[in-house]
């Protein structure tokens, strides 16, 4: 990547990662937190909701686990 789109691309980067998410999304990935457990390596939010900092819509997250049958307690979901 050339040097201004470099640079342009960390600047955005870092403002993406700056946001503050809403309660509601807090809340929820908490939620998700306790459902996981042990399990739970990161709970990731995004899409439109972050973009326009509310909470009215649909709150998107992946939840990201070591191993499905630890999270879901079964190798079949």
């Amino acid at each position: 990547m050339e040097g201004n789109a470099a640079l342009e691309l960390d600047r955005l980067i870092a403002e993406e990662l700056g946001r503050k998410p809403s309660r509601a999304a807090e809340v929820l990935a908490e939620a998700i937190g306790e459902r996981l457990g042990e399990s739970l390596r990161a709970v990731v939010f995004y899409g439109s909701c972050l973009r326009d900092g509310t909470h009215k819509g649909v709150l998107d997250f992946y939840a990201i686990v070591g191993d499905y049958p630890s999270a879901h307690g079964s190798h079949f979901l």
